[in-house]
């Protein structure tokens, strides 16, 4: 019998699980066909799945839980920290791609970085050499990064924002 005071809109621990399972095999599968090693695959889906277990460890009744607090400013140091850390995981990737390819002796003793990554044609290496395919591996490895970062730092720079004084 369902009981009246229960919201309609809860959701139950299945989905939960659904999702864990879905990451589970997104690891797997990026192990079996991309080649990557097992903590480049699980870098990637971790973000996510951190925040699911996240989810799940502190999830109580709704009835318990307090009113959200809205800070100031929070919409837009969100955009602005979400942009700076897309373009910091964007750098990142580039790094870590360059060792996925070459080695991380290689890349240190050659200081190789990407010169140009144009859209659509292959990207350049600052030793000549041009890198035609993988690209999408290189968005994998800085959505994980970036993920991971704004899961990390967003919510201390929330913290030190001032809180709304009323709603008008």
């Amino acid at each position: 019998m369902i009981r009246r005071d229960q919201k309609v809109g809860t959701v139950g621990i299945l989905p939960h699980i659904l999702f864990l399972a879905a990451n589970g095999a997104a690891v797997v599968w990026m192990k079996i066909n991309t080649q990557l090693p097992f903590w480049a695959a699980l870098l990637i889906v971790s973000p996510q799945t951190a925040a699911v277990i996240y989810a799940l460890l502190t999830m109580k009744d709704e009835d318990d839980a307090p009113e959200a607090k809205h800070r100031r400013y929070e919409v837009g140091s969100g955009l602005i920290c979400g942009i700076l850390l897309l373009m910091t995981g964007f750098r990142a990737a580039s790094y870590f791609f360059l060792v996925y390819l070459y080695g991380l002796a290689r890349v240190r003793h050659d200081h190789l970085r990407f010169t140009a990554m144009p859209k659509g044609s292959p990207w350049i290496v600052s030793n000549g050499d041009r890198v035609s395919s993988g690209h999408f591996l290189h968005y994998l490895i800085g959505l994980g990064i970036w993920m991971a970062l704004f899961l990390m730092i967003y919510p201390v720079i929330f913290r030190l924002l001032p809180e709304r004084q009323g709603e008008s």
